[in-house]
């Protein structure tokens, strides 16, 4: 459904910030580090208490913390910038011996973009590729380049990708944040921590709360100041950005109304895709996805004018302090 939220619309046009420590995501008790990454600075909060209830020294969680910081960073650079992304993006019109795992994980995302009318496009390296160090490129070399993009420019067997033009490439960029969070989070849970919380700039995976939710900041100027929040209680949240992600909108015209959105999803790659999908489809496009698509996921968009669209999940978890106050006093 698409409903104007009174309160949430202003907050929500100026950016989406992830903010934990102002608006409560932690305590004075939970451990917090940070670390910088390729895709960022990442910011790690974790219990200092076991699943058991017992406490975790410092030196355990410290060593947790960096543990899923090096996940996700080496499940970023593979997605990026590893030897099999970089084959397939040579001049050339096959790699083979291709890691099989990779290609089992690229054939995943193609179907991923076909069921998002490509609103979703892995296939689409020769595009981005031209707004690389923050270029500009004319209407001539854009519409060039959308030659070469699409999923059905691939073939695949289980060791080899074969191309239909050699200047076709793959830029997995926005999955490759949700493979980033996948693997920090499989790093926490498996650690027995209680309950943790894993924050990009890009996305935030939260885990563990079962009697309160986390609730996860929206600074609206970029500083700690928290001018609303999300309640999430266990999941992924994803966001893009129009005024960043310019390059994966592919000269889409139907998302051009669409300034940003937030996608809340249990499927981290999934929910990735879908917030770039989200931005270049539009928010009315976003709203098919969730109706029709049989994708799992909760969806904000946010229109250039301000306008903010839900999806009908979504309604529950958006507060402001506004909001909020109104509540407690219904």
């Amino acid at each position: 459904m698409r409903r104007t939220l009174r309160g949430a619309a202003v907050l929500l046009s100026l950016t989406f910030v992830f903010s934990l420590c102002a608006c409560g995501a932690g305590s004075d008790s939970d451990f917090e580090t940070a670390f910088d990454t390729s895709f960022g600075t990442v910011f790690v909060t974790l219990s200092n208490r076991d699943s058991d209830g017992k406490n975790v020294r410092r030196a355990e969680l410290e060593s947790v913390a960096r543990q899923s910081a090096e996940a996700a960073e080496e499940a970023y650079v593979y997605y990026t910038s590893s030897a099999s992304v970089n084959d397939i993006n040579k001049g050339v019109d096959a790699s083979l011996d291709c890691d099989a795992d990779f290609i089992s994980e690229l054939e995943r995302l193609c179907a991923l973009s076909d069921a998002t009318n490509g609103s979703f496009q892995p296939c689409g390296g020769a595009y981005t590729a031209l707004f690389a160090d923050g270029n500009v490129p004319d209407d001539a070399a854009k519409a060039a380049a959308l030659e070469k993009v699409g999923t059905d420019k691939f073939t695949f067997s289980d060791t080899a990708v074969f191309k239909s033009d050699k200047e076709v490439k793959i830029d997995l960029t926005p999955a490759a944040y949700g493979y980033a969070l996948e693997s920090a989070a499989k790093v926490l849970k498996d650690s027995g921590i209680s309950h943790a919380v894993f924050a990009s700039s890009n996305g935030v995976y939260v885990f563990g709360r079962t009697d309160d939710a986390y609730n996860i900041g929206i600074s609206a100027d970029g500083t700690e100041k928290c001018a609303g929040y999300l309640r999430i209680t266990d999941g992924y949240v994803f966001t893009a950005e129009g005024s960043k992600c310019e390059a994966y909108r592919f000269d889409r015209t139907e998302g051009l109304d669409t300034a940003r959105v937030a996608v809340f999803s249990q499927d981290a790659v999934q929910g990735a895709a879908l917030a770039y999908a989200s931005l270049a489809f539009g928010r009315t496009g976003m709203l098919e996805l969730y109706s029709s698509s049989g994708f799992e996921f909760e969806g904000v968009a946010v229109s250039v004018d301000g306008e903010v669209t839900v999806t009908d999940g979504a309604e529950g978890t958006i507060y402001t302090p506004e909001t909020e106050t109104e509540a407690e006093g219904d």
